[in-house]
């Protein structure tokens, strides 16, 4: 991480930060920043803010599973192009795309958690116990069929040439370990601590016409495994990122547990 402030006389200062994740996640970043910005609001002395103060501790760190070794091996036996990237080229700029952003408001968020449930008992038979529908389930769900129809609306061409139409789809998204019983690491911690999790469909089933519903239920099986065990099958995470078709979204949002990628008008919990 490398920050650079300017000072421009009689008008003001910028602040400049290089960050990458290497060295810690979002959540870590953005406390970072929070508590520099109120030490200085406040003049308070750094020693009497010593609960908001960034914990930088590697050893609070637990690995039971051996995920280090696990790792270890994993990037020892891959191939140096898929550790070393290239820059991506500069390219032209497509005149034919259009960039809109979708507000969801609470009523419409409420609506379509209805209507998730309604189908998932209705049509599959489920018990709203066994189901996890949160508002970052349902809007993940939507986003998720949404940008896949969107592609493949793009690439029709390519798409109907394609004798596999059924090929796998998968969802990433990150969960956050702190403040969790398990590894008792507190919300001040300054480093990467959040873990992934996929969600992988057939395209016949995302592209169906309970689409959403389907998503909804995988992706909320999945937060439910994580609020249950965090780490479980976190092992073989990179040998699965090697197969399907991630598609990852525009800009993730942030809540207590989890990071999502919808714009919402607020956020709420998951």
């Amino acid at each position: 991480m490398a920050i650079q402030l300017t000072i421009f006389p009689e008008y003001g200062f910028s602040i400049c930060i290089s960050f990458r994740h290497v060295v810690a996640d979002a959540r870590a970043f953005l406390h970072f920043m929070k508590f520099w910005s109120y030490v200085c609001r406040t003049k308070h002395d750094v020693a009497a803010t010593q609960d908001l103060l960034p914990l930088l501790n590697r050893d609070i760190i637990k690995d039971p599973k051996g995920l280090k070794f696990v790792f270890s091996e994993e990037l020892w036996n891959s191939p140096i192009e898929s550790i070393i990237k290239t820059p991506p080229k500069v390219v032209d700029k497509n005149d034919d795309k259009v960039r809109h952003a979708f507000v969801l408001r609470r009523d419409h968020v409420a609506k379509l958690k209805k209507w998730v449930s309604i189908e998932c008992k209705s049509t599959y038979g489920l018990e709203l116990e066994s189901l996890h529908i949160s508002t970052f389930v349902v809007t993940s769900a939507l986003m998720w069929v949404c940008k896949v129809q969107s592609e493949e609306e793009a690439n029709a061409i390519t798409i109907a040439n394609n004798n596999n139409n059924d090929e796998i789809y998968s969802f990433t998204f990150l969960g956050d370990c702190r403040n969790r019983p398990e590894f008792s690491i507190p919300s001040t911690y300054f480093g990467n601590c959040v873990v992934f999790r996929m969600v992988s469909l057939n395209r016949s089933k995302l592209m169906g016409e309970k689409g959403i519903v389907e998503a909804a239920i995988s992706i909320g099986r999945k937060v439910r495994d994580f609020q249950f065990d965090a780490m479980k099958d976190f092992e073989n995470f990179m040998s699965l990122c090697r197969g399907g078709k991630k598609l990852n979204h525009e800009k993730w949002k942030k809540s207590e547990t989890f990071v999502y990628n919808c714009r919402v008008a607020k956020a709420w919990n998951i």
